[in-house]
């Protein structure tokens, strides 16, 4: 889906933080699916945005059982010539994202 050369931006200091390249981010996405299987993380889509340059969308985080650990991030997807070469997180409640990420 992306390109060889994509870019992959998690902001901050924790473990799965860095500007990160497309083998590289797989790292981060193998983390997040142990996590989703394991019943600790889920997302909720709840507003999106999109053009031909590239989309917004925005969810609603949740780790855990409750809604007690949630926060929210914002996923941009920029396109070139019509296929996503970069995708970066914007996260808000940032001491709750890097307190459940490390």
């Amino acid at each position: 889906l992306f390109d060889e050369d994509a870019i992959f931006v998690i902001p901050g200091t924790t473990s799965v933080s860095g500007d990160h390249d497309k083998a590289g981010f797989r790292t981060v996405l193998k983390r997040v699916t142990e996590m989703t299987k394991a019943g600790r993380h889920r997302q909720e889509l709840i507003c999106q945005y999109q053009s031909d340059s590239g989309a917004a969308l925005v969810f609603d985080t949740h780790f855990g059982p409750d809604e007690t650990d949630k926060y929210h991030s914002i996923h941009e997807w920029i396109f070139r010539d019509g296929r996503p070469h970069v995708w970066m997180l914007y996260v808000h409640e940032y001491d709750l994202f890097a307190s459940l990420w490390g």
